[in-house]
């Protein structure tokens, strides 16, 4: 039989258990909220799902900004046995509403300034009985479900572990849809822990004194692994920010919070050059980490000269849930996407099966690791989807090997 484990209780209980409830677990907007805190916020997320009749399995779909409702909700519809889908927070709500249909969830839950949307979404999704709206009225949300505001639940008494394993359904990550419609891509309990075990401790020797400031937001897995999995793992600070990120907003954050590690996407590190922001704002910054799309070498340079510190270029995916090629600090290749991380193996074949040896080559990067999707919801029929030269969507197959088109442009293994 397999033993019990669940996601939540190691990343959060684990460490007040071992007497480290007072350490700061996240720094939003000027507060900061201990680990104690957490457990607290992630009990009354539990009793609020008990609350609105959802149990074992049922989903949960989350529209909720980078603060700190959105650890609260997933972690404790985790905690219970419950799926929390988080979705983009830049959806339409007519895109919302394909997805929640898709999923079949039984309640949304929504920052404040997203509840506009809830009569549109909610209309057109039949499974959704109950919406949930944080930090704001309910007056303007009118909807065809019951409203209910995360304020109106109070109970912090601790709450049951579901009996989940690490091989048990966790949580959905939509699919960016570059393929066609977006696609629930399924993760097990033991996803989280095997990101922080192989990406964050081999590329990032995380531990508990770093702080992580993340451009990239909760509801992609880059920003999952960047806010919650990787300083929750060790009980270091997510460093989270609701608003939507620029480049004088950013660079504030830098020099208010002092985060150790930064991670961003290409295109925003040539935004920060662009706005010349201080390299005085990078002073704590031991290491920036850019993924997403294809780092050109001389952004590479300029932006590692800039900030005056490594930057580790890498790739990843939604159904590998975080980056499982990249360079490593002191050993940057600029212009590549470095070597496999500890505990994934990577291959680049061509259409026969051959080794691709040659640049300027297509080719298929095959991809096993521990936190490989186990599928995708509705679709075991779907064949694995092709990336482009970033080599940012490659699929899982049933195998546990993912399978993506790459260019030597975008996934250069050596």
């Amino acid at each position: 039989m397999a033993e019990n484990y669940n996601a939540a209780s190691w990343l959060v209980d684990r460490h007040v258990e071992a007497g480290d409830g007072g350490r700061v677990a996240i720094r939003c907007q000027g507060d900061s909220v201990s680990y104690a805190g957490v457990q607290q916020q992630v009990f009354r997320a539990q009793h609020a799902l008990a609350d609105l009749g959802l149990s074992d399995g049922d989903r949960v779909v989350l529209v909720v900004n980078d603060e700190p409702a959105f650890p609260a909700w997933f972690l404790g519809a985790l905690r219970s046995g419950i799926v929390p889908v988080p979705l983009s927070t830049m959806l339409t709500p007519s895109d919302l509403a394909g997805i929640v249909v898709d999923a079949d969830a039984r309640a949304l839950v929504v920052s404040g300034g997203y509840a506009a949307c809830l009569a549109e979404v909610t209309k057109a999704s039949p499974s959704v009985e109950t919406a949930v709206v944080i930090g704001e009225d309910v007056a303007d949300a009118p909807a065809p479900v019951r409203i209910a505001r995360w304020d109106d639940f109070d109970d912090l008494s601790a709450a049951p572990v579901a009996p989940t394993t690490a091989s048990s359904s966790a949580f959905w990550l939509y699919s960016s849809g570059t393929t066609g419609m977006p696609k629930g891509v399924m993760h097990r309990h033991g996803s989280l822990e095997a990101t922080a075990r192989t990406y964050a401790h081999s590329v990032l020797d995380i531990g508990p004194e770093d702080r992580c400031l993340s451009v990239a937001k909760l509801f992609f897995a880059y920003g999952l692994g960047n806010s919650l999995t990787f300083p929750f793992a060790v009980g270091a600070t997510a460093l989270l920010d609701p608003d939507r990120p620029t480049p004088p907003s950013v660079a504030r954050l830098l020099e208010d919070e002092r985060p150790t590690l930064f991670f961003a996407s290409p295109g925003f590190v040539a935004a920060l050059l662009d706005a010349d922001v201080p390299a005085a704002s990078f002073e704590s910054v031991r290491m920036v980490v850019t993924a997403g799309e294809a780092l050109p070498a001389d952004l590479q340079r300029r932006f590692a000269a800039h900030a005056g510190c490594p930057v580790v270029d890498g790739i990843g995916t939604t159904e590998a849930l975080h980056i499982f090629l990249s360079n490593r600090a002191g050993a940057e290749r600029s212009g590549t996407s470095g070597t496999p991380v500890d505990g994934y193996e990577v291959e680049l074949l061509d259409e026969a099966g051959a080794e691709v040896t040659e640049p300027d080559v297509p080719g298929y990067l095959h991809v096993k690791g521990p936190s490989i999707a186990s599928g995708y919801w509705h679709r075991p029929e779907v064949p694995p989807p092709l990336s482009g030269a970033t080599g940012c969507a490659p699929a899982m197959c049933t195998h546990g090997r993912a399978t993506a088109t790459s260019r030597s442009s975008g996934a250069t293994t050596t």
